[in-house]
């Protein structure tokens, strides 16, 4: 989040994916990054929920983690992701 307030863009960190949801039900944002592993809920758990959701469909969502195993890669686009 650092690397990003530097060059300009606003950013809002909440902990889990619950927070997450009710942040983006409360206002509009450009573009979500979520960790595969938080919280209450996995990433790809919020994903769906953001796919599932009308206005949010289009959103993009780019997901992040420390596997790198090509299947973990291979369900983030399958669920919706448009980055990993």
């Amino acid at each position: 989040s650092k690397r990003l307030l530097r060059r300009g863009y606003g950013v809002e960190v909440v902990d889990s994916g619950r927070a997450c949801l009710e942040l983006l039900a409360s206002r509009p944002v450009a573009m979500v990054l979520l960790d595969v592993q938080m919280p209450e809920m996995s990433g790809y758990e919020v994903l769906q929920a953001i796919r599932a959701t009308p206005e949010w469909s289009r959103l993009p969502v780019l997901l992040v983690t420390a596997n790198d195993q090509s299947e973990d890669v291979v369900r983030a686009l399958e669920t919706g992701a448009d980055a990993y």
